[in-house]
């Protein structure tokens, strides 16, 4: 194994570390990869599939994570200064299905690990009965502002966050 791709897993690794939402399984197995290329001194085409993989899997992982990173800091710092004064909180386009809240545009769901959310949520609030929401109110917005998604009744009144292009 040359020292590039010795180096190449260990940033890996590093980044994984550095990653909030990273499942200790995905650590593990990146660890029993490194184990294996320190063991021989070549790589097995398994052992060379299954970096593939999870390097693919990581790179996914961290341009999603780095898009609603600066999407949602980009939107929390402009409702913070709109309508924190109205004590309002913003509808982000999705609502609970039961399991996890699903975007009504794209259908996309939104991991219930994510580290966007307020700590301790979504828990047990992912029916349909519950909106997501970004924390707009001083209170919330000032003690915990990287971590903005709520699960609000979809019955409250909110204003909706639009993204004018």
């Amino acid at each position: 194994t040359s020292n590039t791709t010795t180096q190449q897993l260990n940033d890996i690794i590093e980044s994984i570390d550095d990653c909030k939402g990273t499942s200790n399984t995905t650590k593990q197995q990146l660890n029993d990869i490194r184990e294996s290329i320190d063991d021989c001194k070549g790589t097995s085409n398994k052992t060379t599939q299954k970096l593939d993989e999870l390097l693919e899997n990581m790179e996914v992982m961290g341009q999603n994570r780095m898009e609603a990173d600066n999407g949602t800091m980009t939107s929390v710092k402009m409702l913070s200064n709109e309508v924190e004064s109205d004590g309002s909180w913003a509808w982000l386009g999705a609502q609970g299905d039961g399991s996890k809240f699903v975007y009504a545009h794209g259908g996309r769901g939104l991991d219930n690990a994510s580290p966007l959310w307020y700590p301790g949520k979504p828990g047990s609030n992912v029916d349909a009965d519950r909106c997501l929401m970004m924390l707009a109110t001083g209170s919330y917005f000032g003690d915990h502002p990287t971590t903005p998604y709520w699960p609000q009744p979809c019955s409250d009144t909110n204003f909706a966050l639009c993204e004018v292009k």
